[in-house]
C-alpha cells in the first residue's frame, strides 16, 4: 500500500471518527436540555420474593424490560420472618443481573420487613401503631439486607405493606435516608390526586390507582385504567401505578403492555420512583405552568 493511499484512508477514518464525535455530544447536549411533558407515569410492582410465583415475576419484569419502560420492585426482605432473601441465591442472581444489566429501567426499592400485618391499625398494618424505635429497627433490618445484595444497591424508596403507616414510619424513613415514600392515595386526603410534595426533605408520591381494585378483589379493566391515568393526566400529575408481580397472568401482562402502548402516545414520561424523587428535591423535574420540567435550565 502506497503512502498516500493509506494517509488517505487515515483522513477519511479521522474525519468519520470526529463526526461520529461530534454527532455523540450533539445527542448528549440535547438530551440534557430542558424537555416538558404534560404527566409523569411511574410502575410500582410490590412483592417480589424468592421462589413464590418466579414464573409471574419473570413475566411482569420481563414485559417492562421489553418495552423500555422503568419499574420499582419493591422487594421484602423477610419474607414471612422465615428467612432472608439473602438465603435464597437463584433470587439474588436474578436481581443482581437487572441491577448491572438494566439498571437504567430497574429499581430496587423496600417494601417493609416481613410484610406480615402486626397491628389491625387502618385494617392491617406492619407498622401503624407500633413504638418509633420498633419501627425504625424493623426498616433499618430490612434496609441492611436489601443493600447487601450488592454494593450497586442504594435504596432510595420505601414502600409499606398493605398501603398503611403511621408519622412514626414516615419519620423512621426520613432518619434511614430514604426520599421517596409510597404507599396509596387516600380519597379522603386533603392532598389533590397525582401531587407530590415534600415533608422534611422526603418526597411523598403514592400511587394513584391499582392493577387490583382491594375493596372489591376485581383486576381493573383496560378502561378502568384509562380512566385513572386520564384523571392525573388533565391535572398534570404523577400517575404511579401499584401493581403485584403475581397478578400478571397472560392476560393481565397484554392488558398492562396494550396500557404501556396508550400511554406512550401521550405526552409523558416514564421514571422510576427513586429518580423522579432525586429530580423533585434537586429540581431537576419541577412543575411550572401546567407542564413537568425535565432537565437543568
Amino acid at each position: 500500500m502506497s503512502h498516500t493511499y493509506r494517509d488517505i484512508l487515515l483522513l477519511i477514518g479521522g474525519i468519520l471518527l470526529a463526526a461520529l464525535l461530534m454527532l455523540s455530544l450533539s445527542s448528549a447536549m440535547i438530551r440534557s436540555l430542558p424537555h416538558k411533558v404534560k404527566a409523569i407515569v411511574i410502575f410500582r410492582m410490590d412483592d417480589p420474593q424468592p421462589y413464590w410465583q418466579s414464573d409471574k415475576l419473570k413475566r411482569a419484569i420481563d414485559l417492562f424490560l421489553e418495552e423500555k419502560v422503568p419499574v420499582t420492585l419493591g422487594i421484602i426482605p423477610k419474607v414471612m420472618n422465615k428467612s432472608t432473601i439473602l438465603e435464597h441465591s437463584p433470587f439474588i442472581s436474578y436481581t443482581k443481573d437487572l441491577v448491572y444489566l438494566h439498571g437504567d429501567l430497574i429499581e430496587i426499592a423496600q417494601h417493609g420487613l416481613t410484610h406480615l400485618a402486626l397491628s389491625k391499625v387502618r385494617g392491617a398494618s406492619e407498622f401503624a401503631g407500633l413504638p418509633f424505635h420498633k419501627q425504625l429497627e424493623m426498616i433499618k433490618e430490612g434496609k441492611n439486607i436489601l443493600e447487601s445484595i450488592d454494593p450497586e444497591i442504594k435504596l432510595r424508596s420505601f414502600i409499606p405493606p398493605f398501603d398503611t403507616f403511621d408519622n412514626n414510619t414516615i419519620e423512621a424513613v426520613r432518619e434511614l435516608g430514604f426520599i421517596v415514600f409510597s404507599a396509596m392515595y387516600d380519597e379522603d386526603s386533603s392532598i389533590e390526586i397525582g401531587q407530590p410534595y415534600v415533608d422534611k426533605g422526603l418526597v411523598i408520591i403514592h400511587a394513584t390507582s391499582s392493577l387490583k381494585n382491594w375493596d372489591t378483589g376485581a383486576i381493573r379493566s383496560y378502561n378502568e385504567l384509562r380512566e385513572s391515568f386520564s384523571r392525573v393526566y388533565s391535572k398534570c400529575g404523577v400517575f404511579v401505578l401499584e401493581t403485584h408481580y403475581f397478578l400478571f397472568d397472560e392476560k393481565n401482562t397484554e392488558k398492562i403492555r396494550k396500557f404501556i402502548h396508550y400511554m406512550k402516545g401521550k405526552d409523558v414520561a416514564f421514571m422510576k420512583l427513586g429518580d423522579f424523587g432525586e429530580g423533585y428535591l434537586n429540581r431537576t423535574i419541577r412543575k411550572e405552568d401546567g407542564y413537568w420540567i425535565i432537565g437543568k435550565d
